[in-house]
């Protein structure tokens, strides 16, 4: 487990729209030697969806003094709770959420001194509101990878296929990837990672959908130089995981080598391998 110190950061909130992202990333954070962590939630309103979005940024406190605060449990549990799931039904609903995002959220963040955050507190974010209660929803969740220079014309793309596959997107977060050397890599190059937290039905046509539109998010991802995040549902196809991952198959032979009686497994080994 590789850890790091737990500091106090000050937090800063923009609101942008998405083709000022690059430069705004350029400029104001790859410029700011103090800042530490940066990630942006997309828009899931139906009016901005994919259009506009948030950024979330944390500079680093060089001379704080004081004790660093004890974590604290999620405010508004209940009220966040309902109007996320009541978003997986209606459509004003994404619409007061993403206004609670974008304005209440931030003057809650000043009346309650939460403008300066130490590491632990950020990371530690309750999901407790995430919880579902709905017996007829459950949540999917993915992640995709793509060159930064690539990352409007994916977002754009992605937009047109969720509103068109007719998905209900309650959340998508853009997060920095630098250069990994995994032997799986998902990141060749410095990256952007694109999360995608969807609500479907609980049904055979809805996971059906769902499925057709995994792949094609996929298929442009990786027609965009991209890859995407294995460990989740096992929708994608065994040509496009050969696509994105041109080793898998030296991986399978490895494992066979080191593992023959296979001690080790689950599902993604026994249907790709």
């Amino acid at each position: 487990m590789e850890v790091t110190d737990n500091v106090m950061y000050k937090q800063t909130i923009n609101s942008i729209n998405l083709e000022a992202l690059p430069s705004y990333f350029d400029n104001e954070i790859t410029q700011n030697k103090n800042l530490e962590l940066f990630y942006a939630h997309l828009s899931t309103s139906p009016i901005t969806f994919f259009k506009n979005l948030i950024t979330y940024q944390y500079t680093k406190l060089k001379d704080y003094q004081g004790a660093l605060p004890e974590l604290r449990k999620a405010s508004l549990v209940k009220t966040r709770r309902f109007i996320l799931n009541l978003s997986k039904k209606r459509w004003y609903a994404k619409m007061v959420k993403w206004i609670a995002e974008k304005y209440i959220d931030p003057l809650l963040s000043q009346l309650f001194f939460k403008t300066y955050v130490s590491r632990n507190e950020i990371m530690h974010d309750s999901v407790e509101y995430l919880q579902n209660i709905l017996a007829d929803k459950t949540e999917i969740l993915q992640e995709y990878y793509i060159p930064r220079n690539k990352l409007i014309e994916c977002v754009k793309k992605m937009g047109i296929l969720l509103k068109n596959a007719h998905v209900t997107t309650l959340n998508s977060s853009i997060r920095v990837v630098h250069q990994e050397s995994n032997f799986l890599n998902y990141a060749p190059q410095n990256m952007f990672a694109i999360v995608l937290y969807i609500s479907i039905p609980i049904s055979h046509p809805s996971l059906t959908q769902l499925k057709q539109l995994t792949k094609d998010l996929i298929d442009m991802v990786l027609d965009l130089n991209g890859t995407f995040f294995l460990p989740y549902q096992l929708y994608y196809t065994k040509k496009q995981l050969e696509k994105a991952y041109p080793n898998v198959n030296t991986f399978f032979a490895l494992k066979k080598k080191y593992d023959p009686d296979l001690v080790f497994t689950n599902k993604f080994y026994a249907k790709y391998a």
